[in-house]
């Protein structure tokens, strides 16, 4: 009877996966407080910089600065832009009470992807800052 019950679930789950999703309106995206940095050595001009940034994304309860310490060792390790945001409703970002929710930041995360010119970004996401960068991946796939 356990056995049914659970594949009775799992079918549930499979369709409810599988189905056309409902066509929603994109939220409206606030614009995010963040800070970058990029290392430019002027003595070697010709240093190729990658065009792709690293955005680092927090957890929640937490803002850009769980990030401090960590960001500035990868740009310049890897002399790439690197970027931490406060997401909304964190840090210094504006505060929404009517839209909080993943789809909400992950809007807001693509809206700041714009602001910066990267088409393309590396992002690393921790707790809640993971979650929206798989949302970023599956929904805007370049």
């Amino acid at each position: 009877m356990q056995l049914l019950s659970i594949l009775v679930c799992f079918s549930t789950l499979l369709q409810a996966s599988l189905s056309t999703p409902l066509l929603a309106s994109k939220p409206k995206p606030v614009d995010l407080e963040f800070t970058c940095m990029e290392i430019v050595d002027p003595r070697n001009k010709d240093l190729k910089h990658d065009d792709v940034p690293v955005i680092f994304l927090h957890g929640m309860t937490l803002n850009k600065e769980s990030w401090n310490g960590v960001f500035e060792i990868i740009a310049l390790d890897t002399k790439k832009k690197v970027c931490v945001v406060d997401l909304r409703n964190h840090g210094e970002s504006p505060w929404n009470d009517e839209e909080y929710d993943v789809v909400a930041m992950t809007e807001d995360v693509k809206h700041l992807m714009e602001e910066i010119n990267a088409p393309k970004a590396i992002v690393v996401g921790h707790s809640l800052g993971g979650k929206i960068a798989i949302h970023l991946a599956l929904n805007y796939v370049s």
